[in-house]
Parts: structure tokens; C-alpha cells; sequence
């Protein structure tokens, strides 16, 4: 048996009597048995379904058939209840919605079906019912989304990335900012957590081994004489030599139920990717498994890229340190978030990170 969850919508006609039914003659299909219903919860119309307001629910079914059997199932009942549904357009008011949220821990990708349904995230009249039935379930979507490519990894920064860190940092900052002697002191503080996202070159060098194999198109074999196929062997291996080739890093205080962001940058050559992004992202899911209530940092008041970005994130303008920053003297902009645990921060979090996982090319799609 598999377990699925289903969302169930209505905005014509009497709506509670089409959900009703729709549930009944869900119950009714073979192999399947509902467990877990939620309170109908009104919502507005999105897109062009309105004006009339949508009552929404989710419930929770076990399953023996496959996904695209239970999917041709539901269509089936859709047009048993709103045989006229065709007609009105996919986007119009609907007598009866029924869609596929979760398919055990399927991730499905195809002409007819996506699971997990890929506008969940961004939906709070189907976040709201599932996290009434099933509390864990929609964080760990959400964490589902957070993947990154296979040669993409955060961990903990080590004594052994300062090189490349400290780089990074007078890159970003300039030579009077934080010394490795800094950074030193930071990993042995008992309430720092520094992390870096780095390329793995293992995993590079194996596709690089693969692509000497190949016989056509390879980087190695497109040229004719020995001296260039060295030169571009020589190529490879310097582009996989380092194995932990380092693309940005974030370090941040924990104290209470407040974290605060104490540096993040990104390597020169890997700016725009969404590396510093992603980073904020993960340290945010650390902050919610610890029942941080609030983020804080200092920004350079300069620095209006890297506001934009925490704006993005909610964070808010909250005060000035005058003459803080030692290399310039500049002010540093101090901002706050709210309760990151609230409704508004977390709808905002969730349609961030898809943004993010849909433009960058750290993540697997």
C-alpha cells in the first residue's frame, strides 16, 4: 500500500455537497481508504477561478494502484460531479478540484503528473489543511526542495578551508575585515556555526574521466596532435585539483532563540549563481529546527545588493551602528526579522527557496 495526500476544492454551487461527494466516491475507488480528512477552510479565488471564494481541505489515503492510475481515477470523479468542467477551462471556477499533493516520497516528473505538486509550496489553502492532518509533513517538503547537484555540498567550515576562506573574505571586504586569526577563534566558539558550500572535485574528476573515455566530441580527442590533447588534459586536471574548491561561506551566532548572521560572502568568480542564497536558506532551516525565534545582522549601508537580499527574506531596517566597520569607518544598517516561525515569514521562505531552486544552477531540478 502507498500513502498519498489529496487536495479538494469548490467554489460553485454547494460547495461542502461537492466535497462530499468527492470524498465519498473517493472512498468507493478499489484499493484505496481514506485516513485523515481536514476542516473546510475558505479561501479567495486564485487566478481566474473567482470571484466566488474556494472551500479547500486536504485528506490523507492509503493506495494500491500506482500514481498515474489513482490520477486517472480522480479525473474520472471530477467529471462524474462537473460534467461541464471542459468547457469552462482549466484555470475557471470549479464545482470539484482534486489534485495529487505526495505520493509517499515519489518525485515524479511527467507529461501528465509532477509530484510533489509543484505550486504547493506557494499555496497556504493546501499548506494550512495538510499541516492540520500531518504536522511533519510540510517541512519535510520543503526541505525535499532544498537539493543541491551532487557536486554542490554545505558542511561545516574546517581549519583547512581558511586559505581559500580568508581570500574570499578580503575579496568581498578588504584586507582590514576579518584575519584567519578570526576565523580561527569563530570555530572554536562554543555558540558559532560557520559553514562553506564548496564544488566537489571528485565528482569532476569522475565526469572528466568519463569524457576521456568517450571517443566522440570529448574535450581530449576533438584535437588532432599529442601536444594539444596534453594541454588539454593539463586543463582538466587543474579545473578538478582542488577538491573542495570553496564558492562562499556564512558563519552566524546562536544565542537563546535569536540568530545572529556575523559574515557571508561568495567567491569572485561564482557571484550571481545564488551561493550566498543558498547558504541564508540552509542556516534558515537550522534556525527553525532550533526554535530560533529571530534572525539579526549588520550591513554596510553601502552595500545595497546584500540588503536586497535580506529584504527578500523579510528582514527589516531597524537601526544604525555609526562608524562600525574598522577598515572605513562606515555605518553598518542593523535588521531584524520577525518571528520566523510566523505565517507571513514562512509563506515568503517557501516561495523564495522555490524561486531560488528554479533559477540557479547549484540545485537539481
Amino acid at each position: 500500500m502507498h500513502t498519498a495526500y489529496l487536495s479538494l476544492g469548490s467554489n460553485l454551487g454547494d460547495r461542502q455537497k461537492n466535497l462530499e461527494t468527492a470524498l465519498s466516491q473517493i472512498a468507493e475507488c478499489e484499493g484505496v481508504k481514506i485516513l485523515k480528512c481536514s476542516a473546510w477552510l475558505e479561501n479567495p479565488a486564485i487566478e481566474e477561478a473567482g470571484p466566488n471564494p474556494f472551500l479547500n481541505g486536504v485528506i490523507k489515503i492509503s493506495v494500491k494502484s500506482s500514481p498515474i492510475e489513482l490520477l486517472k481515477e480522480l479525473q474520472r470523479i471530477e467529471l462524474n460531479i462537473d460534467s461541464n468542467r471542459a468547457e469552462r477551462g482549466r484555470k475557471s471556477a470549479r464545482i470539484i478540484d482534486i489534485d495529487i499533493l505526495l505520493f509517499d516520497r515519489l518525485k515524479l516528473d511527467s507529461a501528465e503528473l509532477t509530484i510533489p505538486h509543484p505550486r504547493m509550496l506557494n499555496r497556504n489553502f493546501v499548506l494550512k489543511p495538510l499541516d492540520e492532518i500531518e504536522p511533519k509533513i510540510v517541512q519535510e517538503t520543503v526541505y525535499s526542495f532544498f537539493k543541491l547537484k551532487p557536486e554542490y555540498k554545505i558542511r561545516r567550515m574546517m581549519l583547512s578551508d581558511l586559505d581559500q576562506v580568508c581570500i574570499i573574505e578580503a575579496d568581498a571586504y578588504g584586507e582590514v575585515h576579518w584575519t584567519r586569526d578570526n576565523f580561527v577563534s569563530e570555530l572554536d566558539n562554543t555558540v558559532g556555526d560557520y559553514n562553506v558550500l564548496y564544488k566537489d572535485g571528485t565528482v569532476a574528476e569522475r565526469a572528466s574521466s568519463r569524457l576521456r573515455r568517450t571517443n566522440d566530441h570529448s574535450v581530449l580527442n576533438v584535437h588532432e596532435d599529442h601536444e594539444d590533447d596534453e594541454n588539454a588534459e593539463i586543463e582538466v586536471r587543474q579545473r578538478c585539483q582542488n577538491e573542495n574548491e570553496i564558492l562562499g561561506y556564512l558563519g552566524s551566532w546562536m544565542i537563546i532563540d535569536e540568530m545572529h548572521i556575523t559574515t557571508i560572502a561568495t567567491a569572485k568568480n561564482h557571484t550571481r549563481k545564488g551561493v550566498a542564497e543558498a547558504l541564508l536558506i540552509a542556516q534558515i532551516f537550522k534556525a527553525l529546527e532550533q526554535n530560533i525565534k529571530a534572525l539579526t545582522l549588520e550591513v554596510r549601508v553601502s552595500n545595497v545588493k546584500a540588503q536586497g537580499l535580506y529584504e527578500k527574506y523579510l528582514f527589516k531596517r531597524q537601526g544604525i551602528r555609526k562608524r562600525y566597520y574598522e577598515d572605513t569607518l562606515e555605518s553598518a544598517l542593523i535588521m531584524w526579522t520577525e518571528d520566523i516561525n510566523s505565517d507571513e515569514f514562512q509563506k515568503n521562505f517557501r516561495e523564495r527557496l522555490v524561486e531560488l531552486v528554479n533559477k540557479s544552477e547549484l540545485f537539481d531540478k
